[in-house]
């Protein structure tokens, strides 16, 4: 039986979005998008009423996302660390995969602290290598 590939897309830029997402799906991937944080906790199942939360499932593949996601003009990375935190378990046993992205310096530097996987976001070559690498 043949898995579906799925990518859980977050980003600020419409056309950018366009653009990674069209990517995903010639890779053979499905594509839910969010626009904030919450939205991403909710595809990811995280029950966020409870005091200490986890993601039960692992649903995606990839998680593709902007570092600030929700301040599109921020240094923070805060909105990636919070939802890395759940993927990481997932992507160290093999089962998932982050890419955080950034078109400011600070903010990818923020990431780069938090050791989050990231990339600028007009790194064109490491964005396609992590949606294609399986």
């Amino acid at each position: 039986m043949e898995t579906t590939k799925s990518a859980l897309v977050a980003l600020h830029n419409e056309s950018f979005e366009t653009q990674i997402v069209s990517s995903f799906q010639r890779q053979g991937y499905a594509v839910t998008l969010a626009n904030s944080v919450d939205e991403m906790l909710t595809h990811m199942r995280v029950d966020t009423s409870k005091k200490f939360r986890f993601m039960p499932t692992n649903r995606f593949g990839k998680y593709f996302m902007e570092l600030n996601l929700g301040s599109p003009e921020s240094p923070s990375c805060e909105p990636a660390k919070l939802i890395y935190r759940y993927v990481r378990p997932y992507k160290i046993k093999g089962e998932a995969d982050f890419l955080g992205v950034a078109g400011y310096p600070e903010t990818l530097e923020c990431g780069k602290r938090a050791r989050i996987p990231c990339a600028d976001r007009s790194d064109i070559s490491r964005i396609i290598e992590f949606i294609e690498t399986s």
